[in-house]
């Protein structure tokens, strides 16, 4: 008995370390290999049911509306990156620029204005500038190390781009053929266990972003109250 329990406790121990391999394989050297294919799949998924919606109203093949689509949602989530960045940057040279200027804080002095609570407030706006300071020389002092990083992984990423453009657009073609291609692999007998395991993944996905929506507004609306409470730009 105690053998059969020693055994067990040892194959267990053995699954345990060989998924754990294989999960470090799978992020080490597949993940980035397969991502513009799960990122290509969602973006099928994404516009599957709005182009079978489309084509049944008005008659266009369902084919030319998730071409459409697709090429709408790539647009769209490219623009969006791109003026994120710019804005990003933007702001942060304003916000480089007023640090030079001693004016990063500015309401913090009109809030304190005279006396104990405006030396308070005062030196409290001393130490956060030169703890900024410190910390920007820091940053400045490893900038060239990024920079030559972000440089050398542009075109990696540019790759990883395009393959993820041309992989969403034959995967939101023929999306539902993968998905059923997909289903063919698993096993009769495991299909309603996998059914249930992605509801009960759908489920939990959307009540945790939608979570996630609601506390990143209320952060939004304390900063901003904040923010312009101590005038800053």
């Amino acid at each position: 008995m105690q053998q059969e329990k020693l055994r067990s406790l040892c194959y267990g121990l053995i699954a345990v370390v060989g998924a754990g391999l294989l999960a470090y394989l799978f992020m080490r050297y597949l993940l980035v290999l397969l991502l513009p294919f799960a990122i290509a799949w969602c973006v099928g998924m994404v516009i599957r049911r709005p182009s079978d919606y489309l084509a049944s109203r008005t008659g266009i093949s369902v084919k030319l509306w998730r071409l459409l689509l697709t090429a709408v949602l790539i647009i769209g989530i490219l623009t969006l990156l791109g003026l994120g960045v710019y804005r990003l940057s933007l702001e942060l040279w304003h916000f480089l620029e007023r640090l030079g200027q001693g004016e990063a804080l500015p309401g913090l002095s009109a809030l304190g204005g005279g006396g104990l609570l405006g030396g308070v407030i005062s030196g409290f706006g001393e130490q956060v500038g030169e703890g900024i300071y410190q910390l920007l020389v820091k940053l400045l002092g490893s900038f060239a190390d990024f920079l030559s990083g972000i440089l050398s992984s542009v075109p990696r990423v540019a790759l990883g781009s395009l393959v993820t453009v041309i992989a969403s657009v034959y995967l939101a073609l023929d999306i539902d053929k993968v998905n059923g291609t997909m289903l063919g692999l698993i096993p009769d007998g495991a299909r309603p266990t996998v059914d249930r395991i992605r509801s009960g993944f759908l489920t939990v996905g959307v009540r945790y972003l939608r979570s996630y929506l609601i506390l990143m507004g209320i952060t939004l609306c304390v900063m901003l109250t904040g923010l312009l409470v101590l005038r800053v730009p």
